[in-house]
């Protein structure tokens, strides 16, 4: 469906998507935890989602595949 959940963010989280080449693909601010993902629009391949929290950052890499 394209559709991924992150769990526990909150307001002061930022979501980045990166694309396999590295440009960024999706800047967001979570609103409420958790959070739906949609990357139903996303081409074929493989994104780096970074969660940043604070000075923190996480790292986490889905699969998009229609």
């Amino acid at each position: 469906t394209g559709l991924v959940q992150v769990l526990g963010t909150s307001a002061n989280d930022r979501i980045l998507v990166y694309s396999s080449s590295g440009r960024v693909v999706q800047d967001l601010r979570p609103a409420q935890a958790p959070y739906t993902l949609d990357l139903s629009n996303a081409a074929n391949g493989l994104y780096t989602v970074r969660i940043l929290r604070g000075a923190r950052s996480t790292y986490h890499h889905v699969m998009v595949q229609h």
